[in-house]
């Protein structure tokens, strides 16, 4: 009902009735009895997934992968992806919806990414028995869950065959609610990140414009994270580049990111080979998770909201990172503030003060290098788990 009322002046809900137009008859119906069926929120919870897909289908390359979105921005973004074998918009959840959805694709396997908990689509799996997983679910303390309020979302855990978490904190919170299926297995999105910091690229732009400069980017920056840069970078500091990448780049943020920059700033579409600016903006997408190789020092937008985006990128490529206080939600944070990787700001002074701690701390990417090392291999341990519970 309400993506129904919002239609008419909100693009993003107008598009997930669309593509959820006649969803039953894009289905095909000559399924592979070994079809693993993977729901993803949206782009971020796809990157965790990934990992997962990748291995099961060099162990299995016969099998179908049914991949399901949520959101039009993780549709569209990788409705190309060839590893997947089908794409659909996830049917909202109701009764009917969830048992004709599951009896069309007919899955062996469900594997539902980090936080999804869609009632019916659960419940339908559970009553045909189909196994069904959560992974890389991280259990904050402050959680829905242990709220009196949260039944339905206590229900829903009882659903999963097995639920793979980050940590042991979250495996002690869902023992306490009676869960006994739980396995640490950490986070799947550090897998995904050594596949691409060890991927190729290439870019002129980037290349021109970080030249031999220390560089910093402040990726998925949104208003307030902007501000909070244009006060301290003023007129520009000496021998750095700023690479300025906002989490939406529709033609209002980026006007207002330029007129906050003011003469500083150019954008990436608009750039010509040795322009003389000390700040780049980037209005392309897709791009954020490669460039990261080029920073000295990275930037996470987010902590001024609803909270910190991905840190695991800049880190995968043992670079130093400065978020804002909002990352209780995000155990990676916590992770790599306690070896000094990461540092919490408030206002421009404490930017400036964590600035010049990295800038002066030429030892960080090691001890960053090390604590990377020792979240790899989440992705093998989910489908070795899988593996034998499917032999059981």
């Amino acid at each position: 009902m309400g993506l129904h009322i919002a239609s008419p002046w909100h693009a993003k809900a107008k598009e997930m009735l669309v593509g959820r137009k006649n969803i039953f008859l894009q289905i095909k119906q000559d399924k592979n009895p070994k079809t693993l069926w993977m729901h993803c929120a949206s782009v971020g919870e796809y990157e965790q997934g990934l990992p997962i897909i990748t291995l099961w289908k060099q162990k299995h390359p016969q099998s179908i992968v049914v991949l399901t979105f949520f959101s039009p921005s993780g549709y569209h973004a990788f409705k190309a992806n060839d590893i997947v074998d089908e794409m659909y918009y996830l049917p909202l959840d109701s009764k009917s919806n969830a048992a004709q959805f599951v009896d069309a694709i007919n899955p062996s396997i469900a594997i539902f990414v980090k936080y999804e908990l869609w009632y019916y689509y659960l419940a339908a799996l559970h009553a045909r028995k189909i196994p069904t997983y959560m992974v890389s679910m991280y259990v904050a303390k402050n959680n829905i869950f242990q709220k009196y309020y949260g039944a339905l979302h206590r229900t829903m855990l009882h659903f999963f065959t097995c639920i793979f978490v980050q940590d042991d904190n979250s495996k002690a919170i869902l023992y306490s609610l009676g869960l006994r299926q739980v396995i640490v297995t950490g986070d799947t999105r550090f897998d995904r990140m050594k596949a691409i910091a060890a991927a190729p690229f290439e870019d002129t732009v980037i290349n021109d414009f970080c030249g031999d400069k220390k560089i910093l980017i402040a990726g998925s920056t949104w208003p307030a994270d902007e501000k909070l840069l244009a006060q301290w970078w003023g007129s520009g500091i000496a021998d750095w580049q700023l690479i300025i990448v906002p989490h939406q780049i529709d033609e209002a943020h980026l006007q207002q990111i330029e007129n906050t920059f003011a003469k500083q700033i150019i954008r990436y579409s608009k750039y010509q080979k040795n322009s003389n600016y000390s700040v780049l903006l980037l209005d392309k997408m897709g791009m954020l998770n490669k460039i990261y190789r080029k920073a000295t020092i990275a930037y996470i937008g987010g902590g001024f909201g609803a909270g910190i985006h991905n840190i695991i990128e800049p880190l995968s490529y043992y670079k130093p990172v400065i978020h804002g206080p909002n990352y209780a939600r995000f155990l990676e944070a916590t992770l790599f503030g306690k070896i000094d990787a990461t540092k919490i700001v408030n206002n421009a002074a404490e930017l400036a003060d964590a600035f010049t701690f990295f800038a002066n701390n030429k030892a960080i990417g090691k001890t960053i290098a090390e604590k990377i090392a020792e979240n790899l291999g989440a992705a093998e341990k989910v489908v070795r788990e899988i593996q034998a519970n499917l032999l059981l």
